[in-house]
């Protein structure tokens, strides 16, 4: 008699959804922070710099923890969205731009509300407290 193993395709199907997601969201963020200052949209001032920080951090942690199976490998992808955060920072004074310590934490910010968001809704669908998905 066969034993039928339960499929996670749909699932791994979505996890390389998000994990496409979290490395397009992550090209666009290097984009638009790596833009010299003269050819930033006038719409992105509109915003705070630091809630524009906020808000693209807390995206890009929410794509990495659905993309991750384990959450060894959501802390890993959480981790290197960080160090993004960080290279950019130092990497801006070469477009033009100036370094700010304050956007690394805004960005830090951002992620830790994504692991927060992201434990809490699991919490609240699923009923689990595991971190993984």
């Amino acid at each position: 008699m066969r034993v039928r193993r339960k499929s996670n395709n749909g699932r791994s199907k979505i996890r390389l959804l998000f994990l496409c997601a979290w490395l397009g969201t992550g090209l666009l963020i290097v984009g638009g922070s790596l833009l010299p200052v003269v050819n930033v949209p006038e719409v992105a001032f509109q915003l705070s710099d630091k809630l524009q920080h906020f808000i693209a951090y807390l995206l890009l942690g929410l794509l990495a923890l659905g993309a991750g199976y384990r959450p060894k490998t959501q802390i890993t992808l959480i981790a290197l969205s960080f160090f993004l955060g960080i290279l950019i920072e130092f990497a801006q004074p070469l477009t033009g731009r100036y370094f700010e310590f304050n956007d690394i934490v805004a960005d830090g910010v951002g992620l830790c509300a994504s692991l927060f968001l992201f434990y809490m809704l699991r919490r609240f669908f699923t009923g689990s407290e595991e971190m993984s998905a």
